[in-house]
């Protein structure tokens, strides 16, 4: 179902599922690898907050991350099943990046 349709307006509970979380820090920080671009982001969210959404489930980052946007919704980053990760930035720093050395931003388990 769409978040303007009818089922998610008359669901007792709307979670979002996307691959790339939406921001990681705060709704305004920049565009890059680990995040979504803006514009999309404030529609989407916008659309997810008017359909009650309180839970927004994503990966990617390949560690786990939790914050709330300014409307209530929790947006939890997790690792993947088989390893994370271990950045060596916060993932505020990494998810705005364009580009990046992996070997200079990870290091090992």
């Amino acid at each position: 179902a769409t978040l303007d349709s009818d089922e998610a307006r008359s669901a007792t509970h709307v979670v979002v599922l996307s691959h790339i979380t939406p921001f990681m820090a705060d709704e305004d920080e920049g565009s890059g690898y680990f995040n979504w671009r803006v514009a999309p982001r404030r529609a989407v969210l916008a659309a997810a907050e008017r359909a009650g959404v309180k839970l927004w489930l994503c990966g990617h980052l390949h560690q786990n991350t939790c914050t709330l946007s300014r409307g209530g919704i929790e947006l939890v980053t997790t690792g993947s099943c088989g390893s994370n990760i271990n950045w060596t930035i916060p993932p505020s720093e990494l998810a705005p990046a364009r580009q990046f050395d992996f070997l200079s931003v990870t290091s090992d388990p």
